[in-house]
């Protein structure tokens, strides 16, 4: 037995050493080659720190140089690795060179021997924590660069701090659970604002430099009460929201909930020429936002940009937007209406998830995939589709089975050929359909499960009805029949293409092929109707609305 758990901490050891095995050594220090970079290396460790054990535990100044050589060749030190320097008990002095623009988390964690000012602990321009939890006010230094992940974690006491115009980087979960900070002046020379920098904090209002790139993902986390203030929309649309493990849909922050411009608070906005891409969850939950013109300048509109922006009601996109992301309207309760231009080939998942008052929208015809979930809850919506409809394009879900989805009622156009094999199954909010005289085949599953279907209309081109397409439709009442022939289906026992449909359905026929319907093999089991004018119910028939 000892053998045995001998020999599985050994794995565990060489398992590990081969995790973090250094590239070579270049005076004191440790590198390794950054695989994704040219010619660039990252300052590294010899021991991992997961063994508690110090680094570098014979040094006292690291000197790190803006370049090393290794086999003949020159490269640029560009980093500092997470936990490179961890635990270094004895590290007194550290000098980093201007060639380095990134530091990882926890690369100077209880380096206890670094000088301290005005009680805060610093490895040359690098903010590593603050040493005494119990203050009021803060004062960084001037020429600090970056301020370190969790530098200020915990001080629940911290109500006010100068950061100097020197400050680059603010780390992540740098402030977090500060809860008595309510202000703070971030300085123009910061560009990256890390995960969770501020959240829990009672952060009332925070001014976003233009130079900001990227704010990680719940940056202002549970900062219910904030207000948000920029001078430039496009500097603001072109940020790099990331996200991490953290981050979730149900996120109690929005990043942006009150968002103001030169002072005054968004509300219609009309975005200038100078804006080529609104990035990933740009309006993120702005909640006054009611309205918003996008110029032909942008080509690209990323994930979440609107997410939960409850106010809004119409949006403008321009002929020059290629794609619609993920989530891009996501609970965007109050929309009414959205124009997709023919420029669109693709709408992400969930792109309009949870939008209870779109009411119509066209689906243009170069239009070539629809991500899962798209129109979920949309209840109200009428759905004219003009793009080609492919396998499961608009399938509630995993599984036939689905309880719920969006779409009341549906238009086929007819330049559309082929409906996709279960390309609408699932969608049980779906009552009346269209489907217009291009459509020849209407594949296996094609409607199955749509157990609120009362109405559909087939086209002139239908000439074939696949298995199951209509499968446990069992609230069907009437199918409108003009196609130019009797159209074929499976009447299998199994595959009936109306399997646990309802078999009282009536189907409607022009009067002069009455009684072909009325005899023939598979139809003759309805109920067959003749489609007189004077007999037609008028309440049934759809009229695409304008």
């Amino acid at each position: 037995m000892r053998r045995i758990i001998f020999l599985a901490a050994m794995c565990c050891l060489l398992c590990a050493t081969s995790l973090f095995a250094y590239d070579f050594q270049y005076g004191d220090l440790y590198y390794n080659i950054l695989k994704d970079k040219v010619n660039e290396v990252e300052v590294t460790y010899e021991t991992p720190y997961i063994f508690d054990y110090d680094n570098y535990p014979h040094l006292t100044n690291a000197n790190i140089p803006s370049t090393v050589t290794y086999n003949g060749k020159t490269y640029s030190v560009t980093r500092i690795s997470g936990s490179a320097f961890c635990k270094c008990t004895n590290l007194k002095s550290v000098t980093i060179p201007n060639s380095v623009t990134e530091i990882g988390s926890n690369a100077f964690y209880g380096c206890t021997s670094l000088p301290i000012v005005d009680n805060l602990r610093y490895a040359d321009t690098y903010l590593v924590e603050a040493v005494d939890f119990t203050l009021s006010t803060y004062n960084i230094k001037q020429g600090t660069k970056w301020i370190g992940d969790g530098a200020f974690y915990g001080c629940t006491k911290l109500e006010s701090i100068t950061i100097p115009n020197s400050v680059t980087s603010i780390g992540d979960d740098c402030f977090f659970y500060c809860g008595s900070l309510t202000s703070i002046n971030i300085p123009n020379s910061v560009t990256s604002i890390g995960v969770r920098a501020f959240g829990l904090t009672s952060l009332k209002s925070v001014n976003i430099p233009n130079g900001v790139t990227k704010i990680g993902s719940s940056a202002f986390y549970n900062c219910e009460n904030l207000s948000i203030y920029i001078t430039d929309i496009a500097a603001w649309c072109n940020i790099d929201f990331s996200l991490d493990d953290f981050y979730n849909e149900n996120d109690q922050f929005l990043y942006d909930k009150h968002l103001f411009l030169n002072g005054n608070e968004i509300k219609d906005l009309v975005l200038p020429n100078s804006v080529t891409s609104i990035k990933s969850s740009a309006f993120r939950g702005c909640e006054s936002l009611i309205s918003i013109t996008i110029p032909n300048s942008v080509t690209s509109i990323g994930e979440s940009a609107f997410y939960g922006c409850e106010s809004l009601i119409s949006i403008t996109i321009p002929n020059s937007v290629t794609s619609i992301g993920n989530s891009t309207f996501y609970g965007c309760e109050s929309l009414i209406s959205v124009t997709i231009p023919n420029s669109v080939t693709s709408i992400g998942e969930k792109a309009f998830y949870g939008c209870t008052s779109l009411t119509f929208l066209t689906i243009p015809q170069n239009v070539t995939n629809i991500g899962e979930k798209a129109f979920y809850g949309c209840d109200s919506l009428v759905l004219n589709v003009e793009c080609p409809i492919k396998e499961n394009m608009f399938r509630a879900g995993d599984t036939k089975y689905v309880s719920e989805h969006g779409i009341k009622e549906l238009y086929i156009g007819d330049n559309v050929d082929i409906i996709g094999e279960g390309a609408f199954a699932g969608c049980a909010n779906l009552k009346k359909v269209v489907i217009g005289n291009g459509v020849e085949i209407i594949r296996s599953d094609a409607f199955s499960y749509c157990e609120n279907l009362e109405f559909v209309v087939l086209g002139k081109s239908v000439r074939r009805i696949e298995s199951r397409a209509f499968e446990a439709c069992d609230n069907l009442l009437d199918m409108y029949m003009y196609c130019n022939r009797i159209p074929t289906y499976d009447d299998s026992e199994k595959g009936n293409s109306f399997y646990n449909a309802n078999k009282n359905m009536y189907v409607w026929v022009p009067q002069n092929m009455y009684d072909d319907y009325r005899y023939n093999y598979s139809w003759g089991s309805f109920i067959i109707k003749a489609m007189a004018a004077e007999s037609v119910n008028t309440d049934k028939v759809l009229v695409t609305p304008d």
